[in-house]
C-alpha cells in the first residue's frame, strides 16, 4: 500500500513538473511561434547556462530566453528584446517597409543617373539636384506614394523633371530676351516635351495626343510671353 502511495506522489510530481514546463512563459512563446510559421533550430546557451530555443523562418532566427522570458533577434541581429512574437513582427513588417522605401529611393536615383547619360543629359543636369530633392523627400515616401498609384521609377523621375520645369520655364530665368529661351532653356524645354509624352503613357495618367499638344501650347504661351 505504502508502494502505491509513493509512487503515485511520484507520478503526480512528474506531472506537475511536465505542467509547469509546459506553461512556463517561454515555452508558450515557443508554441506562438510554431502557429506562426517559425521552425525549431535548435539551442543556445545563456550566461546562467540556461539552454534557450532557437527558432528561424526564412532568414530570421530568433532566441527564446527562458529566464527573462522574452524574445531576441539574433540574425539579423537586433539589440533590443520583444516580449513575444506578435511584438516581433509588428517590428519586422515596419522594417521591411522601411528597407522597400529605402530601395524604392536608390531605384529611383539610379534612373535619374541613367537619364543624366541620356538624350537629355544637359536639361537633366541643371534640374538634377532639385529632382533628387523631390525623390528624397519624407526619407523617400514621396517615391513610394507614386509607385503605389502606378508610376515606374523612370516616370517618377519624369514626373519630378516636370514639376521642376513647370516652374521654372515661364520665369524668364533662362531667357535671353522675351520668347526666345538661352541654351539651357532650349535643351529644358525638349525635356519638358519628352517628360509629357513619358508620362502620358504612364498607367496613372493615360493621356492622348490632343491632352498633350494642349499642355504644349499652354507652356509655350508662358514661355513667349516671358522674358
Amino acid at each position: 500500500m505504502e508502494l502505491w502511495i509513493g509512487g503515485g506522489v511520484v507520478v503526480l510530481f512528474i506531472l506537475r513538473q511536465m505542467w509547469k514546463a509546459h506553461t512556463h512563459p517561454a515555452q508558450v512563446l515557443c508554441r506562438q511561434a510554431a502557429h506562426m510559421n517559425w521552425v525549431y533550430s535548435g539551442t543556445e546557451e545563456d550566461a546562467s547556462g540556461c539552454r534557450n530555443n532557437k527558432l528561424k523562418r526564412g532568414e530570421y532566427e530568433a532566441v527564446v530566453s527562458f529566464t527573462n522570458e522574452n524574445v531576441q533577434l539574433i540574425s539579423p541581429n537586433h539589440p533590443s528584446t520583444f516580449k513575444d512574437f506578435i511584438e516581433l513582427e509588428k517590428w519586422l513588417v515596419k522594417d521591411d517597409e522601411g528597407e522597400d522605401v529605402e530601395n524604392d529611393t536608390k531605384t529611383a536615383l539610379r534612373e535619374l543617373e541613367k537619364e543624366l547619360h541620356g538624350e537629355h543629359f544637359i536639361a537633366f543636369s541643371v534640374i538634377a539636384d532639385e529632382i533628387s530633392n523631390i525623390l528624397t523627400d519624407s526619407n523617400g515616401e514621396a517615391v513610394s506614394v507614386q509607385l503605389k498609384s502606378g508610376f515606374t521609377h523612370n516616370e517618377i523621375v519624369h514626373l519630378a523633371a516636370k514639376i521642376i520645369l513647370d516652374r521654372i520655364l515661364p520665369t524668364g530665368e533662362h531667357h535671353v530676351y522675351r520668347g526666345v529661351l538661352d541654351i539651357a532653356g532650349q535643351h529644358m524645354w525638349k525635356l519638358y516635351q519628352a517628360s509629357l509624352y513619358v508620362l502620358a503613357k504612364a498607367e496613372p495618367l493615360d493621356a492622348d495626343e490632343e491632352t498633350i499638344q494642349k499642355e504644349i501650347a499652354v507652356m509655350k504661351q508662358a514661355i513667349d510671353e516671358a522674358g
